[in-house]
């Protein structure tokens, strides 16, 4: 079998003549056979002669353009006549032209039968067919070109497809499109798949029959991705049917489908939509926020009955909540009626622009009557049960209005909620103009009235992210007008409001007028009370705002806490809504304490730019004026005046200089400002009169010169004092300079230099900077320069200080006729050359000093003294010499000293030493001349300076050989020796060395005894208490008395001993009267009694327990006690139980005998006392005794 090919349109043929047979028999054979056997197959030959195949299926093609109007091009066909056809670039046309359906390759099989049509077709296969739809204006999705010109068919007439049924059609590859209004709405793309067509019995019309059992595609727009359909859907004209169609399109979404819907209106329709699972979307064409719900799950109902009567339900559910609901629309002659009730639960959102969460339960109804569904107007109710907002809880809220006639009413809104209560009653009317959208027009206000109740301004804030807002809110008001053009008429009031750094316990706030329009006319009036504004505590503020046109007037007053301040100022800005804006200021006042500040001003601004500036601030004899143009970017060209400043004054400066009250004097001076604010060009002069900085004087300091560049040159003279020469200072600094925003910052790339230089410059001024030092006098020559390079900066200076004086606050002797040399550097200080008078000697000294940036690593101090004069170091007072080393390292004071004194003459004190001498040592002054000066005790209590306690001592003090006297405590003798002070750093002073007494004499009640022999030991103990060895003699008639002093200074021992021996009365007695106790008189024993008890009675007890320690032989009670005769007795006593004392009594005289004494207390009432001693004196008492007050 062969196979022809053409073009269409195309028409081919051929022909040929055969011979007849001689016979008529041969003729009658020929034309049986020709009829029944090359008839058909010339009839075949022709069917695959391309002109034929081309006539042919040109008259197919007019055919179906006559049946349907449309219009059917062919580029090429391929024709099998016996078993099937294929056409290439197949397109089919509407009446008007638009491409409708265009196929790659077509494919028609088929087979011959016996019966009409004689033709059966098997099926079609379209290879990447393209199919366009578009939906008419009554919303239906057609093929275009469909109902419009085409052969009108009589009736009864039978339509193609029921004299050829179509066969299955097999689609590979296709294309489907749907167009609206010239846009692209939808585009499937990869469809493979089976359609059958059926004649509908009733109607005679096709019908399509679609088995999704193997349908796919890709959804190109919207970007769906990968669809999947199975089920049944059977289109005809009229009607469509779905029964189990399942939809899969992308991974998320799985819907099903029955029902059957007629086109036609009245016609029955009833829709059943079962969502499995359905994203957001597929209806959004973007990606799901996280907002929106992940999936969608439900059901949905429509239903039309043949009444007309439309009625819907809906039951959805979500990750993000659940809708159902229910409703019916009714048409009847009387119109229509629309009902509509729904209910959701758990219905979640974010506020918008904020990522906090909102949860609803509610119902909402809608209902509405009218003559047709366009023009019917829907009251709509909103009613929330439960929800929340963030951390808030809604407890109720409500909103209705009215949707119609292309606009949206709201007429009520009440929300309760842990913010607050809103309420509203009125109108707000959003209208929508055709063309629209949703976007419609701005909103109308009839005479809505608000009200809100103790809002939470805290948690509203927080849910509007409007900063840190908080205190309680309350409103009401009355709102009209079209927005923008808004009438508002109003007050709101807030209580213990706060926003950042700045709040309130009250703030009052009424006001009416245009709200959105620039021209309309405002009032505004905002009082508050107990504000804190960035710190600063005001009463009270008021201000005053009143705008007509494009005038505003302002006026402002407030009272501050502190120092009982106030201020006030009011003015006006002109044109305020175009540029250049005038404003201007007026009775400017500012007060705080004693001062009061005057301002007054105007300028135009334009832009960032200020023009026609004139500010004028006015304190007592002070003034600053700025007059000029001001701009950020542009060039600024500004005068600055300054008059009678003076720093002192403003206590708020002080910071800028080193701390509160170190600057005083008056300053005056100019400055022109031009140039970029960034980059300026600065050029000024500045006189001070009367400087006082950082403890230093001048009677006046002139400064001028500019700065612009990158480099700031100025040329200064600082006069001490008028009638001298003043300190020439001049420099040239790389320093890069902004005004705006404000910046002053070395230029480490470049050089510059500070240089200084005096002649003969009175050195009392800066006396307040010298430390520790009450007065300082002298002049100074000096010259110094700072040179500033990319490698850091290096400092060369040296000087001469002469005719000197120095008054230290440690040290009570003046230091006088000071001169030095001195040379400094960037890490050194050196002084040279020092010489000084002191303590009426001379000292020479030398000292170096070690800093880094200005910050001491070490300093040593050199010093050595001749000729001095001590009138008192530490309890010793001479003349000699010294020499001493000092040593300080870091910046805290803690000083290492090293000394040496040598003593020519001394003299020591000890004064009143008390017992506990667990004290510190503090060194006074006393007359030169008498020698008076004493080794002061102070309480431990009296602290030390911290200089003190930090510093390391090691001084060594030598006495001479002779010359040397210690005096005191009735101690008067010649001395020689060595002590040696040291101390620790934030330890004690403590004492080493040995004294030896060479001569002298020793009064002991009021006997001069004459020391033999002595020594006075420091043993360097935390606490000092020398160790005494001093002997005294005292020659008396035919016998000498020693007296023995041992043990420490605070407790000393005393031992008596005589040649001959005596007993301790007859010592004493020949101690006080030079002769023995017996050859007195009774005057003198009574003396002697007295005496030997003070020295020997109150004492022996402390002395036996000392020796005896806590043992039973340890006596309670040792007393002298004298007697009738003028003798005196020592009586020791002891308790040896607590009811019974024993005493024992011994006479100083052999006239006098022994007794013991015994005391047994029976009670508190009765004791029993026995006594044993001479015969007259021995016996037994019983005593009586009673307490009154028992």
């Amino acid at each position: 079998m062969t196979e022809s090919y053409g073009k269409a349109g195309a028409r081919t043929g051929c022909g040929s003549r055969r011979p007849l047979p001689r016979s008529r028999f041969s003729w009658f054979l020929l034309a049986v056979a020709s009829t029944v056997v090359l008839v058909p197959l010339l009839l075949l030959l022709l069917v695959h002669l391309p002109w034929i195949q081309s006539r042919i299926i040109e008259k197919v093609v007019a055919v179906v353009e006559r049946d349907t109007g449309f219009r059917v091009s062919l580029e090429r066909f391929r024709w099998n006549p016996l078993s099937r056809l294929s056409l290439r670039g197949l397109a089919v046309r509407d009446p008007s032209g638009l491409e409708v359906i265009r196929c790659g390759t077509a494919e028609v099989r088929y087979a011959f039968s016996a019966g009409a049509p004689y033709v059966d077709l098997r099926y079609i296969i379209l290879e990447r067919p393209f199919l366009r739809f578009e939906k008419d204006a009554s919303g239906r999705w057609r093929v275009p070109g469909t109902g419009e010109s085409g052969r009108e068919v009589a009736q009864g007439d039978r339509k193609l497809w029921q004299e050829w049924p179509l066969p299955p059609i097999r689609v590979v590859e296709g294309r489907l499109v749907g167009l609206h209004e010239g846009k692209t709405v939808f585009s499937v793309d990869r469809v493979d798949g089976l359609m059958t067509f059926t004649v509908d019995e009733e109607s005679g019309s096709p019908v399509l029959d679609i088995r999704f059992d193997q349908w796919g595609g890709e959804f190109i727009e919207p970007k769906l991705g990968r669809a999947q359909v199975e089920g049944n859907v059977r289109l005809a004209p009229g009607w469509v049917s779905w029964h189990a169609v399942e939809a899969a399109v992308g991974p998320d979404n799985r819907v099903r489908l029955d029902g059957r819907w007629h086109f036609e209106d009245g016609g029955p329709a009833e829709v059943q939509v079962e969502i499995r699972s359905l994203s957001p979307t597929v209806f959004t064409r973007e990606a799901s926020p996280r907002t929106m719900p992940s999936a969608f799950q439900g059901n949905l109902s429509v239903k039309r009955d043949t009444g007309g009567r439309w009625v819907a339900a809906c039951d959805l559910r979500s990750d993000r909540g659940a809708i159902s609901g229910e409703g019916f629309i009714e048409t009847s002659r009387e119109g229509v009626h629309v009902a509509w009730e729904s209910r959701f639960a758990g219905v979640q959102a974010t506020l918008p622009g904020r990522n906090i969460p909102v949860a609803l339960d509610g119902t909402m109804e809608i209902s509405g009557r009218g003559p047709v569904l366009e023009e019917t107007t829907l009251l709509w109710k909103l009613a929330v049960t439960k929800g929340s907002a963030g951390a808030e809880t809604i407890e109720a809220g409500f909103l209705e209005g009215a949707i119609g006639a292309g606009a949206l009413e709201v007429h009520r809104l009440d929300l309760d909620s842990t913010m607050g209560g809103f309420h509203a009653a009125g109108a707000i009317r959003f209208e929508f103009a055709p063309g629209q959208g949703r976007n419609g027009r701005l909103p109308i206000f009839h005479e809505l009235e608000y009200e809100a109740t103790q809002v939470d301004l805290g948690k509203a804030s927080a849910l509007a992210g409007v900063g840190e807002l908080s205190g309680k809110l309350a409103s009401r008001g009355r709102i009209s007008g079209t927005w923008p053009a808004l009438q508002w008429e109003g007050r709101m009031n807030l209580s213990d409001a706060r926003y950042s750094d700045i709040q309130a316990d009250r703030v009052d706030l009424s006001g009416n007028g245009v709200l959105g329009v620039k021209e309309g006319e405002k009032t505004l009036n905002i009082r508050a009370t107990g504000m804190n504004l960035r710190g600063t505590r005001l009463r009270s503020v008021s201000v005053e705002l009143e705008q007509e046109a494009a005038v505003c007037r302002f006026s402002a007053a407030g009272e501050v806490f502190e120092e009982e301040g106030s201020f006030s100022v009011s003015g006006r800005v002109e044109n305020i809504w175009d540029v250049p804006r005038i404003l201007t200021l007026q009775g400017g006042r500012l007060q705080w304490g004693d001062k009061t500040l005057q301002f007054s001003g105007s300028a135009r601004a334009g832009g960032d730019r200020l023009d026609g500036l004139r500010l004028e601030l006015v304190r007592a004899a002070e003034r600053l004026t700025l007059t000029g143009s001001l701009a950020r970017e542009k060039p600024t060209d500004l005068d600055v005046e300054l008059v009678g400043f003076q720093p002192k004054e403003w206590p708020e400066l002080a910071d800028l200089f080193g701390g509160s009250n170190s600057l005083d004097g008056t300053v005056s001076g100019r400055a022109h400002v031009s140039g970029a604010l960034s980059n300026p060009h600065v050029r000024f002069e500045v006189e001070w009169m009367d400087l006082r900085y950082a403890k230093a004087s001048f009677d006046r300091a002139a400064f001028s010169g500019t700065a612009s560049g990158g480099l700031l040159e100025f040329r200064g003279r600082l006069a001490v004092d008028s009638e001298e020469e003043p300190i020439e200072v001049t420099g040239n600094v790389p320093v890069v300079f902004s005004l705006y925003p404000f910046r002053a910052q070395w230029v480490a790339s470049r050089e510059g230099a500070i240089r200084a230089a005096g002649t003969n410059v009175r050195i009392e001024p800066f006396a307040g900077l010298v430390p520790h030092t009450r007065t300082v006098t002298g002049s100074a020559t000096f010259q110094a320069e700072l040179r500033i390079s990319p490698h850091g900066s290096a400092l060369e200076a040296e000087g001469l200080v002469e005719a000197g004086s120095v008054l230290l606050t440690f040290w009570s002797h003046p230091l006088e006729n000071v001169r030095f040399h001195w040379k400094a550097d960037s890490e050194t200080i050196v002084i040279r050359d020092a010489v000084l008078n002191t303590l009426d000697g001379r000292v020479t000294l030398s000292a170096m000093v070690r800093h880094r940036n200005g910050k001491l690593e070490e300093a040593t101090l050199v010093a050595q003294g001749t000729d001095l004069v001590f009138p008192e170091l530490f309890g010793i007072s001479g003349e000699g010499s010294g020499r001493a080393r000092l040593v300080q390292r870091g910046p805290v004071a803690a000083p290492v000293i090293e000394a040496e004194v040598t003593f020519t003459k001394a003299a020591m004190y000890l004064g009143e030493l008390e017992l506990d001498l667990a004290r510190n040592i503090q060194v006074i002054g006393g007359d030169d001349d008498d020698m008076s000066g004493i080794t002061e005790v102070t309480s431990e209590k009296e602290a030390t300076s911290s200089l003190y306690r930090r510093t390391a001592l090691d001084v060594a003090l030598v006495l001479p050989r002779d010359g040397a006297w210690v005096r005191g405590k009735g101690l008067e003798a010649e001395i020689q020796g060595e002590v040696q002070l040291k101390k620790e750093a934030a330890g004690p002073l403590r004492l080493f060395g040995t004294v030896q007494a060479v001569r002298g004499t020793y009064s002991f009640q009021s006997v001069r005894l004459k020391i033999t022999e002595g020594e006075l030991h420091f043993m360097g103990h935390e606490r000092p208490d020398p160790v005494l060895q001093v002997l005294c003699q005292k020659d008396v008639r035919d016998a000498s008395v020693f007296v023995r002093l041992t043990g420490p200074l605070s407790s000393p021992q005393l031992d008596f001993s005589s040649v001959p021996s005596m007993d301790r009365v007859d010592i004493l007695s020949y101690l006080l009267f030079g002769r023995p106790a017996g050859e007195l008189s009774a005057q003198q024993s009574t003396a002697l009694q007295e005496r030997g008890a003070l020295l020997f009675g109150s004492e022996t007890t402390k002395l036996l327990k000392a020796i005896l320690g806590h043992t039973p032989f340890a006596p309670d009670v040792v007393q002298f006690k004298g007697t009738e005769e003028g003798s005196g007795i020592v009586e020791i006593g002891k308790y040896l139980t607590p009811e019974l004392y024993v005493t024992y009594e011994k006479g100083l005289t052999a006239d006098e005998n022994d007794q013991v004494r015994a005391e047994f207390e029976m009670n508190r009432h009765i004791s029993v006392q026995s006594q044993f001693g001479r015969e007259d004196q021995s016996g037994v008492d019983v005593f009586f005794r009673y307490d009154f007050g028992d």
